[in-house]
């Protein structure tokens, strides 16, 4: 064999080395972009779901639960293309459950919470709701007025789920008649709007509160001045009782000086 031969051969060797290592490269990376991309929408459908089951009644309007469910049914359609027909049957049927009972739900009205622990849950699910609908006005999904709507919808919804927990702590305070603490819980609800003086339907609630305060106070004040006036002053009582102690003692001095 001629050395020309040979180095052809040692040549064509090395070429097939590397074709076949870049070959085995380029399906590691094929392989690990893919995982990455299930576990994104995966991530994804939990996040969308996550919203549509823990949003109840008019949380979320009827045009943003449509476009919920879009979204929905698109990570689906990508997570069959990947090889997970099962879980992307499912999903398509739920999401194309939940778009058909879109304007129904939202029609209920606003749940209230009365407990900081849903409070603080919903509140976080508004936060993600509010990107939500940032990313579809960035996607020409939503129109702009509607979506700076269904913004301000939202950001109010996330001061008052804890505005509702505040006023439920207030209620039950007066109930105990501690006033000062309800008064103080008041407080606590108006500034969770204190972002959104220029948000129409935090001012009403502000307002509601506000006169909350306004009555307490009046309350508080009149019971404090009833007490004060039923409760004699502890110097008035001692001093009442050292006039007396020195009206005993002239009294023996009288006495004495009678019997001598």
């Amino acid at each position: 064999m001629s050395p020309a031969t040979i180095s052809a051969a040692i040549g064509g060797l090395v070429i097939t080395v590397l074709v076949l290592a870049f070959f085995f490269q380029w399906r590691q990376k094929h392989r690990e972009a893919r995982q990455r991309r299930l576990q994104e929408l995966k991530a994804r459908d939990r996040r969308l779901r996550n919203l549509a089951d823990g949003l109840q009644g008019g949380l979320i309007a009827a045009d943003v639960r449509l476009l919920l469910s879009r979204t929905g049914q698109e990570v689906a359609k990508e997570l069959k293309e990947l090889g997970l027909s099962d879980l992307a049957d499912e999903a398509s049927i739920d999401w194309q459950t939940y778009s058909g009972n879109a304007a129904k739900a939202a029609a209920e009205p606003v749940p209230k919470f009365s407990n900081e622990a849903s409070a603080v849950a919903a509140r976080k699910l508004l936060k993600t709701l509010y990107r939500f609908i940032e990313l579809q006005i960035r996607m020409k999904r939503l129109d702009y007025k509607t979506g700076y709507e269904r913004l301000q919808q939202t950001q109010f919804l996330i001061a008052r789920t804890m505005a509702d927990a505040h006023h439920r702590k207030a209620v039950d305070a007066t109930k105990q008649n501690r006033l000062r603490v309800a008064i103080h819980h008041y407080h606590d609800a108006v500034a969770g709007f204190a972002k959104l003086q220029d948000n129409p339907l935090a001012i009403k609630y502000i307002n509601a509160f506000r006169s909350k305060i306004k009555a307490l106070e009046a309350q508080a004040t009149e019971e404090q001045k009833q007490k004060s006036v039923e409760t004699p002053d502890p110097g008035d009582s001692k001093l009442k009782q050292g006039w007396n102690a020195i009206d005993s003692e002239a009294d023996t001095w009288k006495k004495k000086q009678a019997y001598d």
